[in-house]
């Protein structure tokens, strides 16, 4: 099956990548198979979405570069996952770089282009950042706290579960005036999808750890406003709703863990407050509604 994705009058078919993951919990699954399974959605697929139902189908087919999350995702693997540096991580040589370790040199481009696709690729530069990141968490007497949500459990945890909405529910005045202008038949009366998270770190029984970066000094008040900014009230909801329904129990507490990228890389612990949680689940429900809409009449709108 594909996508059919309408901008202006043009429709195009996309083909789907279709891993087919059964509603479950997977503690080995890679991040690429996780991230190449087009048959489910996750809380980004949903923020993309929300922009507008096409803008998911171009990000789909045109993802950003590599290096746009090369210190997350290399800050990731050095506190969460340390023994997979060397098969996830490459770190530019710096004699293909230019003055001020610029990439822009044909001599980095001839070796960026015979580098691994699935390996995060960062600066001599990044890599100090993220060492130093991993310093300030992992051997940092000040942040004990942080450590310790981030030892003994299960890192890098995939998720993946059925939502399904009745046919009625699905047409209600969702604010996407798409799905109010098009009515599209739906014979067995219901939209489903499957939907997915991946939650950083999972320390004990029905808590969820989100291990994050800040370019900005920490303060509850600033990241308050980041994390609505970046719809992290929508992966904390999701996440919690997954994890209750694949595995029956509920799961209330979900924590941020957040760590400044520059020096002297500070770390804040922030508990998601009830309200936050509530507001990303009716914001999010709200999303996977259209969804779900959308992709059971494979149509999607441009703005």
């Amino acid at each position: 099956m594909g996508f059919r994705a309408c901008s202006a009058s043009v429709c195009i078919v996309y083909e789907r990548i279709n891993v087919n993951m059964k509603p479950g919990i997977y503690i080995d699954l890679s991040n690429d198979e996780y991230h190449g399974d087009h048959s489910s959605y996750s809380k980004s697929s949903l923020a993309d979405f929300s922009v507008y139902p096409y803008n998911l189908i171009y990000k789909r087919k045109n993802p950003p570069d590599r290096s746009k999350y090369g210190i997350g995702t290399a800050t990731h693997t050095a506190i969460l996952e340390p023994e997979k540096w060397d098969s996830e991580i490459t770190v530019v040589p710096e004699e293909v770089l230019g003055k001020s370790g610029s990439k822009n040199t044909k001599a980095y481009r001839l070796w960026e282009a015979s580098q691994p696709l699935n390996k995060t690729i960062i600066t001599p530069a990044e890599r100090g950042l993220v060492l130093g990141m991993r310093e300030s968490v992992v051997d940092n007497p000040n942040h004990s706290q942080a450590k310790e949500l981030l030892t003994g459990g299960h890192p890098e945890v995939s998720c993946f579960w059925n939502e399904l909405f009745k046919n009625e529910e699905a047409n209600k005045d969702t604010g996407y005036r798409y799905m109010i202008n098009h009515q599209y038949d739906n014979p067995d009366g219901c939209h489903s999808i499957t939907m997915k998270c991946r939650p950083d770190y999972i320390p004990a029984d029905r808590v969820m750890v989100d291990l994050k970066t800040t370019r900005t000094p920490i303060d509850k008040d600033s990241f308050d406003r980041h994390a609505e900014k970046l719809k992290y009230h929508w992966s904390a909801a999701l996440t919690l709703r997954g994890m209750h329904i694949v595995t029956g129990k509920h799961h209330p507490t979900y924590i941020f863990v957040v760590v400044e990228v520059d020096p002297p890389h500070e770390v804040a612990v922030f508990q998601a407050a009830q309200e936050f949680i509530a507001l990303g689940k009716k914001e999010s429900m709200k999303a996977m509604q259209y969804l779900a809409w959308c992709d059971k009449n494979n149509f999607w709108p441009g703005a």
